[in-house]
């Protein structure tokens, strides 16, 4: 419906009535406008927080605070070669611990896998190995995400009269809090640890989110830290794995991308004394193109910019937003636009990497750039800070599972279908893939 409504109003603003809430819908010539307004009048944290119903699934409010995204776009993204030798070793044993290895063509269900794996490779990132791979850390991380949206999802379609009593009984809230308890269980000995050995003038400061978060944030008990990793817990693992499961789709669809990601990543690595570093990475053309390729085809929303307008705000042309509502730009056409894309409608992961190689496109077109044609991570100020980080983590992964693995649908079968709920775009977390492993 959204999809429709976007394609039949492309230069209008239309009201969207979804389950959850009203909705206005800009169209694209606003995006540069939006980005640039400041968060005290169109909020891009107030506008999760209620999307998410923050209230009751303890999404949004502590993400106000300005060390817990400074953690992230300062210390985080400065520090993201450090992080390349603990990814790397964390994604072959993810791979192997997730995938297996099996001579015969066997199916594997993607999406609880992605997720899984993604869990890993975050988790030994934002707290270590000797927390990230315990069971009840990688369930609880897991959990919480995937019952913040199943939770949300549900009380939007409850009276919202009746909705704090329907929250205390909703088994996806009370586990939840359940789980954001054991998250801070297995947190309070590692602050504790942390907290300490900081006193030590010789200390070593390790590059964990945990470390950011302790030094960029006044509140160091475990209860309050865990409600910063449940946040980060949710944004990284729940955008990520759907990129991951839609790639590992795409390549299944279009398997004559595979042979050729397969030999640039070997030739990355050769160049780079085989080394996986930001040298390595930056090599990696084909991939980065079909990344933005199959983001292209399955962004997570077909609106960004989505904000919760804090008072009334006037554009250049006269419309007023007024206070209190939501709105959102459309990104959907941009998706399809033949102006901007040879062919459109045609899968060509490649085709990212072939605009990069006309003279002063060297820069651009990459699968973390945004753009008024490119929304997927958001634009401007307030585009995702995290987008470096999964970008690596998926490329990383990519490279694993294509070099150990075949990769093919079901037989009789095609690319599974994307569900399109609102404004959100789903890969099926229902469809099997077949691996096989190969000849090493």
């Amino acid at each position: 419906m959204t999809i429709y409504l976007v394609l039949q109003y492309p230069n209008q603003i239309f009201k969207l009535d979804t389950s959850n809430y009203e909705t206005l819908i800009l169209p694209r010539k606003y995006i540069n406008e939006i980005k640039s307004i400041p968060e005290e009048k169109v909020s891009s944290v107030m506008d999760l927080h209620e999307r998410l119903l923050g209230k009751y699934t303890l999404i949004g409010t502590d993400a106000r605070a300005h060390g817990f995204v400074n953690s992230i776009r300062m210390d985080l993204n400065k520090n993201l070669v450090h992080t390349l030798d603990p990814l790397v070793s964390e994604s072959r044993y993810a791979v192997q611990q997730c995938i297996g290895k099996f001579e015969d063509w066997t199916p594997i269900h993607v999406y609880p896998q992605a997720l899984r794996m993604v869990s890993l490779l975050s988790g030994r990132i934002f707290v270590g190995s000797r927390l990230s791979r315990k069971e009840e850390w990688i369930t609880a991380s897991i959990q919480t995400t995937v019952d913040t949206f199943t939770g949300a999802y549900i009380l939007w379609r409850v009276n919202w009269l009746l909705r704090p009593i329907t929250a205390f009984f909703l088994p996806q809230v009370r586990n939840i809090h359940r789980q954001n308890k054991n998250i801070a269980k297995l947190l309070e000995p590692l602050i504790e640890e942390r907290l300490s050995q900081m006193e030590d003038p010789s200390f070593k400061r390790p590059v964990d989110m945990l470390q950011f978060f302790l030094e960029n944030l006044t509140k160091k008990d475990a209860h309050y830290q865990a409600r910063l990793h449940t946040a980060i817990n949710v944004a990284a693992i729940h955008t990520t794995s759907m990129i991951l499961t839609h790639v590992l789709y795409d390549l299944a669809a279009y398997p004559h991308h595979i042979q050729p990601l397969r030999e640039e990543a070997l030739e990355a690595l050769q160049n780079s004394g085989g080394i996986v570093d930001k040298n390595f990475l930056s090599r990696l053309k084909k991939m980065d193109s079909f990344l933005r390729e199959s983001q292209r085809f399955n962004p997570p929303l077909v609106v960004s910019l989505t904000r919760k307008v804090m008072q009334d705000t006037y554009l250049s042309d006269g419309v007023m937003l007024p206070k209190g509502s939501f709105i959102a730009c459309d990104s959907w056409t941009a998706t399809r636009d033949a102006q901007l894309w040879e062919n459109p409608e045609s899968f060509d992961g490649f085709r990212f990497e072939k605009l990069r190689m006309v003279p002063g496109n060297e820069a651009k077109y990459q699968f973390v750039t945004t753009s008024p044609d490119n929304l997927a991570f958001g634009h401007g100020t307030y585009s995702c800070p995290g987008r470096f980080f999964a970008a690596n983590e998926v490329k990383i992964l990519i490279c694993d599972i294509i070099q150990n693995y075949d990769i093919a649908l079901q037989p009789g079968c095609e690319r599974p279908p994307n569900t399109y709920d609102n404004t959100m775009v789903l890969p099926d977390r229902t469809a099997n893939l077949l691996f096989r492993s190969r000849l090493s």
